[in-house]
């Protein structure tokens, strides 16, 4: 049985042309594999401080991937060429926390 999206985990950005993105996580990491280049979706607030590191799995901080202000519900485009082939935790920190994915550089 498929589980429908409940409001809360719809939203919509005005970037994105009234499309609207189903996500159970107010961050989402794309595309996953990625290459040279990754972007995270994130809900925003304005002038809110973001930063994005990126860790191997043994913890040792590989890169800064993006270290400045929110404009608002966002994507983030990540310069993802200092990682090496592997598999990484991206931790997000802003003032209203900290959250972590999952990706894999190829």
């Amino acid at each position: 049985m498929s589980q429908q999206p409940t409001a809360s985990r719809i939203r919509s950005s005005p970037a994105r042309a009234g499309k609207k993105c189903v996500s159970r996580s107010p961050v989402v990491l794309y595309p996953n594999p990625f290459g040279d280049t990754a972007a995270l979706d994130a809900v925003l607030r304005p002038g809110e401080a973001v930063r994005v590191d990126a860790f191997d799995l043994l913890g040792r901080h590989a890169a800064t991937l993006f270290d400045g202000v929110a404009t608002g519900d966002e994507t983030l485009r990540l310069d993802t060429r200092p990682l090496a082939r592997g598999a990484y935790t991206l931790r997000i920190v802003t003032p209203r926390g900290t959250l972590a994915r999952l990706g894999v550089r190829r």
